[in-house]
């Protein structure tokens, strides 16, 4: 977004309309465009990191969680001594996962949808400045749940998965 406005810019218009390649009106509309495609992906991607989120990797961290505290309560009543570390880790990374969760949710909340032109330019910049640097926090949440969750119960391909498959 920071340099799509270069389209509109005197010196580009000049060049453009003195070698009748592109008008005034076609250089905004291509200006018009390439923001509404980017704030419109963005959008997109941002909605399907939150629902990923909400459906998949939330739900199976829980229940991993449940699993390691399930564990430790039965090795504590028959007296076996319970480490409670991976549990705190994990309730702790979890309970990062769903702050930055519920960033990336209000972020995309506020994205200024008018069609009006001069929305499109401050909307994109808000997706660069707002958005992706919230859907980047999940990411790293995300992954340090999948290095701690069991793999019987991660729901996507994992980086091992991906990069190993035969």
């Amino acid at each position: 977004p920071d340099a799509v406005p270069v389209f509109s810019s005197p010196e580009v218009v000049e060049l453009c309309e003195r070698y009748q390649v592109f008008s005034r009106q076609e250089l905004k509309a291509r200006e018009d465009i390439q923001l509404e495609q980017y704030l419109k992906t963005v959008h997109t991607e941002a909605c399907l990191a939150v629902r990923m989120a909400r459906t998949q990797i939330y739900p199976a961290a829980v229940r991993y969680r449940q699993e390691l505290a399930s564990s430790a309560t039965a090795c504590t009543a028959l007296g076996v001594p319970a480490s409670l570390d991976s549990l705190k880790n994990l309730a702790e990374v979890i309970g990062h996962f769903e702050t930055s969760l519920r960033t990336l949710e209000e972020r995309v909340l506020e994205l200024d949808w008018s069609p009006c032109e001069e929305h499109l330019l401050k909307s994109a910049k808000q997706c660069l400045h707002s958005v992706l640097p919230a859907m980047e926090e999940l990411r790293q949440w995300a992954d340090r749940l999948e290095n701690m969750v069991a793999d019987d119960l991660w729901p996507l391909p994992s980086y091992q998965e991906m990069l190993f498959m035969k």
